[in-house]
């Protein structure tokens, strides 16, 4: 069986763990797409996992600041598929967290 992956150099500028990403030497599946990666032993997800999360959080605090620019409060992001995504690394995060 043949695994192909892409390797990464580490994102200038960013600091790591990166929601649930750090670069490594270690072949890793990610927890949320199912994946192979190269990343730290200790990574729950491949970068692509971690930057969706990243989107996903920055897009819950832009509705999070118009609703509360209107008086209101947003409880959640109206896409669902890049809020599952959080959802799922949170929950491995705080499995993670534990140990």
């Amino acid at each position: 069986m043949t695994i192909h992956w892409k390797e990464r150099d580490p994102t200038p500028g960013r600091t790591y763990p990166f929601h649930g990403y750090a670069p490594g030497n270690y072949l890793c599946a990610c927890d949320v797409c199912g994946s192979r990666y190269i990343g730290d032993k200790r990574s729950l997800c491949c970068e692509d996992c971690a930057e969706t999360r990243e989107e996903a959080i920055k897009r819950q605090q832009q509705c999070d600041r118009a609703a509360m620019m209107d008086g209101g409060f947003v409880d959640e992001v109206d896409e669902p598929a890049a809020s599952d995504v959080a959802a799922v690394i949170d929950d491995f995060s705080a499995k993670w967290s534990r140990t």
